[in-house]
């Protein structure tokens, strides 16, 4: 009866010890493949968004200088929502933003610069030095509608139909230490769309122009709100830069991964069922 009792005993321990490292090997393994799971979910956004060890710098629109005054820092709510949407990035990728105004004059090694070059004068520096394809006219006299020039096309935003962009800027176009990051719109809420536009599909953008540098266009709806946000990009890098940058590789990955993507089912267009009031930053170019 001895004998039975301890052999029961080892019986039951031994149940209850390999019980115990299954569980350890099955937490353990959960674990890794979430990691390795949130790595792949955040590749892209790791190649996109410009960073300099563990930190993020953001430059957000500042107000120009008025007579005998200094620039001060400026913001709508829609650009405040786009900051937001950053630093949703910044913290999926365990980085610490440093958020600066244009009028700081930032010299960071990596910089994501929101707002347009109206209300941005880093953005604007960006644009006339970088991007000689894209031309921003803002309203003047009395035409009163901004003329934006892309390429040979002139477009004429309204908040029934405006745009976005999101530019990047390879270190090897600038010759800076890190790469340049351009997110804007003719609206605030338009900045708001492209900065969303990013974080949602950071991955489709990073297999589409793989870290090369690109400028995409996005088509908006400013008067329906977040209902017209876009969900698909027009890449006008060789208007915007007036040349091809694509290489050979680039355009082969390109095309593969554009062959998995569409064999998967598309999404129904956005709806539009009613259009929501204007706010004041809808006034504003940004």
């Amino acid at each position: 009866m001895g004998n039975s009792a301890s052999l029961m005993n080892q019986l039951m321990n031994n149940q209850i010890s390999g019980g115990i490292v299954s569980s350890i090997c099955f937490a353990a393994i959960s674990s890794i493949y979430l990691l390795l799971l949130q790595h792949m979910r955040n590749s892209g956004l790791r190649a996109l968004i410009p960073s300099s060890d563990s930190d993020v710098a953001v430059v957000c629109p500042g107000q120009p200088a008025q007579p005998g005054g200094a620039k001060a820092a400026s913001m709508t709510t829609d650009e405040a929502m786009a900051l937001a949407e950053v630093l949703q990035c910044a913290a999926a990728l365990n980085k610490r933003p440093w958020v600066l105004s244009s009028a700081d004059k930032p010299r960071h090694a990596g910089i994501i610069s929101l707002g347009g070059e109206v209300y941005n004068s880093f953005t604007a520096a960006s644009l006339s030095a970088f991007c000689p394809g894209l031309r921003i006219q803002p309203p003047r006299g009395q035409d009163r509608d901004t003329v934006i020039r892309l390429g040979s096309t002139q477009i004429r935003p309204k908040e029934d139909e405006s745009v976005a962009f999101i530019i990047r800027l390879s270190s090897s176009m600038t010759g800076c230490q890190g790469p340049v990051l351009l997110i804007f719109g003719e609206y605030g809420s338009d900045t708001c769309a492209a900065a969303c536009y990013l974080r949602k599909n950071a991955n489709r953008l990073y297999h589409d122009f793989w870290g090369d540098s690109f400028a995409v266009k996005l088509v908006t709806r400013p008067q329906f709100g977040h209902q017209g946000f876009p969900d698909r990009h027009e890449d006008i890098s060789a208007a915007v830069f007036r040349e091809n940058l694509r290489s050979r590789k680039r355009r082969l990955l390109a095309w593969i991964y554009g062959l998995k993507r569409n064999r998967r089912p598309g999404r129904p267009p956005l709806p539009f069922p009613h259009p929501l009031p204007s706010t004041e930053s809808h006034d504003r170019a940004a």
